[in-house]
């Protein structure tokens, strides 16, 4: 039997039922202003009698010369959404949310204040959002009144407090935005040059042209080293002059060089061929990692990895995890799968710079495309443009840190005659930083879920390109 209500003055009250839905509902709210509480914004709930679309403000506060809060007057409101049960479609990265009304969405877009729903499940501490406006501006958008969230990308905690800036203050309001406090690493692609030969020796030479002392070498049946360079009938080198082939190339008497007085004088003349004598150490240093060399237009110099030894494609190990990347690797037609339409190898355009007394290695990652694995490819300009302008922040930092593990990584066990070492790329640690969710907000979709937390980084595999026919 059902219990009976309570009895005044002989009737039965039914009671007033307090609906889990209100409690859930409440729970988003409350998990909503704590969130902005740490921003340090203001809070303030609409309230139920007066709730015209939207359950709360959001009033913006800044930071005032003397340390304290005060509100700017610029507001944000927002439309929450609880539950505690899964939403449709939710796995790890997202889920798709279609609780919106037309009469809601109108409401919404009409509305001179920028309007962000939020998203949230007050049991796990889940809090998602998206601003109205920008995410329902397109005409598709509106008619499915649904939305898309990923939870890398839109979550909605203290991180965001800079999006929240940047959709309510107008760029000409002039109200400071207090720079966000986080320890960051900035890694650049200078490589510090941390040794090179202490000696250059120079003599004059039998030969006035530089191709003369190739064929001297080949009729001699003997190679020469990289690591020295030809001007004005003398002979420059990191490398000593006495020894193989050399006696027979030079006349007079050898000099030697502190290698360090060319690498510090003032003069650009001598710094210049100080410059040339690193270029071609760092060619000996790349030849015996298995890299060729390609001459581009204006004096740059180009370095791509060679086929392998038992076919074309190939791999190399990096990194302490001993990850494997594809570094030639074919290129097959996107109508014909099994057609190979060239191959593409990890190359770097290297130069040299000198800061302060100190030499660095600049690396520029790109690729170069072949016929065969050596031949090159008719289109490769094309695709080169086409690979650059597809390539997002996260494939050329992994480039970089590739390039940077080939030049600096050095096998104790294995004889090498290296004119140059170096370290690691430069990373300068920054107080000050950009907020994740801010900057995935404002990436590409396939670049977001790449570089989000728990994203799919890969040490492994270059992002793939398609290549027309």
């Amino acid at each position: 039997m059902a219990e009976a209500g309570p009895n005044i003055a002989g009737r039965d009250v039914k009671p007033m039922i307090a609906h889990e839905s209100g409690f859930i509902g409440q729970a988003g709210i409350n998990l909503i202003a704590t969130i902005v509480n740490e921003m340090r914004h203001l809070w303030t709930p609409t309230p139920q009698q007066a709730d015209l679309g939207v359950d709360g403000y959001i009033e913006l506060c800044a930071d005032t010369p003397d340390g304290q809060r005060h509100g700017t007057g610029f507001i944000i409101k927002v439309q929450s959404k609880a539950t505690n049960g899964p939403w449709p479609q939710e796995n790890d990265d997202g889920f798709v949310f279609h609780d919106i009304t037309e009469r809601a969405l109108q409401y919404w877009l009409a509305s001179s204040d920028p309007i962000i729903l939020v998203v949230s499940r007050p049991r796990t501490a889940e809090a998602y959002w998206i601003s109205v406006k920008h995410y329902f501006q397109s005409i598709e958008s509106r008619r499915s009144r649904s939305v898309i969230f990923r939870k890398a990308q839109h979550r909605f905690d203290a991180s965001i407090d800079l999006k929240m800036r940047d959709l309510a203050v107008p760029p000409d309001a002039n109200v400071l935005a207090d720079p966000l406090r986080k320890m960051e690493a900035v890694m650049s692609n200078l490589l510090p040059v941390l040794r090179f030969p202490a000696l250059i020796y120079a003599a004059g030479s039998r030969y006035k042209r530089f191709a003369s002392i190739q064929r001297k070498a080949r009729k001699a049946e003997t190679r020469l080293l990289r690591g020295w360079f030809l001007k004005k009938n003398r002979i420059f080198s990191f490398r000593p002059l006495d020894v193989g082939l050399w006696p027979t190339i030079i006349k007079g008497k050898i000099e030697t060089i502190a290698a360090k007085d060319w690498a510090h004088s003032a003069d650009p003349d001598v710094q210049r061929d100080f410059v040339r004598l690193l270029n071609e150490g760092l060619a000996s240093y790349l030849g015996g990692r298995g890299l060729w060399h390609l001459k581009l237009p204006h004096g740059q110099s180009l370095y791509y990895f060679a086929p392998a030894e038992n076919g074309i494609e190939r791999r190399a190990k990096w990194g302490e995890r001993g990850a494997e990347r594809a570094v030639v690797q074919a290129i097959h037609a996107k109508k014909d799968p099994d057609r190979i339409l060239c191959y593409r190898h990890t190359a770097l355009i290297p130069h040299f710079e000198c800061y302060g007394d100190t030499w660095y290695l600049a690396i520029e990652p790109t690729y170069h495309f072949t016929r065969d694995g050596e031949q090159a490819y008719a289109y490769r300009k094309e695709y080169l443009a086409g690979i650059k302008r597809f390539e997002k922040h996260l494939a050329v930092s992994s480039n970089v840190r590739f390039l940077g593990d080939l030049l600096t990584y050095v096998d104790l066990l294995e004889k090498r005659d290296d004119l140059l070492a170096f370290a690691k790329p430069l990373q300068f640690p920054c107080d000050f930083g950009i907020s994740d969710a801010d900057w995935l907000s404002r990436a590409d979709p396939e670049e977001a879920l790449a570089v989000a937390p728990g994203g799919d980084v890969s040490d492994g595999d270059q992002a793939t390109f398609d290549y027309e026919t």
